[in-house]
Formats: structure tokens, C-alpha cells, sequence
């Protein structure tokens, strides 16, 4: 009586389950929206300010954006 029902189930659990993606891009690093903003971009920015770690050998990653 169960597998009747199935179908029905799964087909109303996936419509319900669909959502529409909204995108919010307002990172202000991100040269278009910098323009946008009207915000200057830093040359140079480190994230996290301040980090604590153990003892031991420390990987350090730089991005750097095209500043003209």
C-alpha cells in the first residue's frame, strides 16, 4: 500500500524541495562591485587580522588583485 503512495511522495517532496538561487555579490574586493560601492580597494589585505596557532611549520597564501 506503500509503494502506491511512493510516487506521489517523491514527485511532492522534490517540488517542495526546489529553491531559486539568489546571488548576492557584495564583496567589495571584487573590482566591479568596488565601482559600484564607490569603495577603494586595498592593495594589500590579510584575513583573518590575527591568527593563533601550535608550534610548527605555518603556510602562508597571498592573493593579490591587478592594481593599476
Amino acid at each position: 500500500m506503500l509503494l502506491r503512495y511512493l510516487p506521489s511522495l517523491c514527485l511532492l517532496f522534490f517540488i517542495l524541495s526546489c529553491s531559486v538561487p539568489t546571488d548576492i555579490n557584495d564583496n567589495p574586493l571584487d573590482p566591479e562591485e568596488a565601482v559600484i560601492l564607490e569603495f577603494d580597494t586595498p592593495a594589500l589585505v590579510c584575513f583573518p587580522a590575527t591568527q593563533t596557532i601550535p608550534t610548527g611549520p605555518v603556510t602562508i597564501k597571498l592573493f593579490a588583485m591587478g592594481v593599476t
